[in-house]
Order: structure tokens, then sequence, then C-alpha cells
């Protein structure tokens, strides 16, 4: 687990797991080399807030002392806001654990920035923040108001095509949650 990329490379293998429909092995492969207890690079917040969230996405429980170990890399990242990839997986870790403290403080961190003109941070971050804050309470209309709008923005916030799914999987789901089957075949 010293390796630079071991928690990267074991994220993509808890994925493949995940995908497979075996829950309990993706989870213990996130245990032993994805989450922050063991993994400490730069990727550990986007590793584990986008596998923790996908296992909620796809309707498996997550125990909240996985979330919890998850926040104060995100609180860190919040009180840094660059309207960036690390701050749409500081938000989906507070979505995750229920921490609307370190939500909110992301979100006004993202309008300050979207306010200096950074425009990403307001048209795309804050929607997807709140999409996810939404969605992690259940309330699926919400989350699509918010995060329809906004996701084809995902690109501009960096990321990669697996880490963008976090967000579109979650859109997707959100629109099977509410019988809304055309739109989430589109």
């Amino acid at each position: 687990t010293k390796a630079p990329m071991f928690g990267h490379t074991s994220w993509h293998l808890a994925l493949f797991e995940l995908g497979r429909g075996r829950h309990k092995r993706a989870l213990e492969i996130y245990d032993e080399g994805v989450r922050p207890a063991v993994s400490k690079h730069r990727s550990t917040l986007s590793n584990s807030a986008s596998f923790l969230w996908r296992c909620i996405v796809y309707g498996y429980a997550v125990p909240m002392d996985r979330w919890e170990e998850l926040l104060p890399l995100a609180t860190n990242t919040a009180k840094n806001a660059r309207g960036e990839w690390d701050d749409l997986n500081a938000a989906l870790a507070f979505a995750g654990a229920g921490n609307a403290a370190g939500k909110d403080a992301l979100v006004v961190g993202l309008r300050a920035l979207a306010e200096a003109g950074k425009e990403s941070a307001g048209d795309v971050a804050i929607p997807l923040v709140e999409g996810a804050w939404a969605f992690a309470r259940g309330d699926y209309d919400e989350s699509i108001d918010l995060m329809a709008p906004a996701i084809d923005g995902i690109v501009a916030v960096g990321g990669s095509n697996a880490q963008h799914e976090d967000y579109w999987d979650a859109l997707i789901e959100a629109y099977l949650r509410t019988s809304r089957f055309t739109e989430a075949l589109a």
C-alpha cells in the first residue's frame, strides 16, 4: 500500500467489483487499499468519496464511519475551494456524511469564486454540490432540477470520465427513482 498509485488502482478494482454486484468484496478492497486510513495520496479524497458515493447511488448501505473518515479531507478542501474536481468530491463526502455545515462552507467558497469570475464554480459546481446533497437526502426531483442543467459542464471542473460518472450516475438514478425513464434513457 506504499506505492503512490496503489489507492487509485484499488479504487478501479473496487468499482469493478461493485459493478459486478459484489458489494462486500468491493468494500473489502476499499478498506484494504483506498480509504484514508490506508491510503495517503493526493487522490485519496476523490477515490474514497467516489467509491462510497457510488455505493449509495447503486443502493448499497455505507457504514457512517466510512463517511466520517473523509470529513477532515473534505473540510480541508472546502477551506480552499477552487471550483475544481476536488470540491465536487468534498461535496460527495459532505452529502454522504450528512454534514450540512461542510456543504454550506463549500458553497460559500464556490460562490466567492463565481463572483470573482470563475463561471464554472457558479454554473456547474454549485448546482452539482446542491444536487448531490438533495440526492443523498432522497429528494430526487430537486436533485434532477439542480444537476440536469449543469451536468454537461462537468468537464470544466476537471476529473476523468470515470470520475464524472459519480454525478452522471446519480442523475440517471434520480430519473429512475422518479419514474422519468425517458430522461434516464437520454
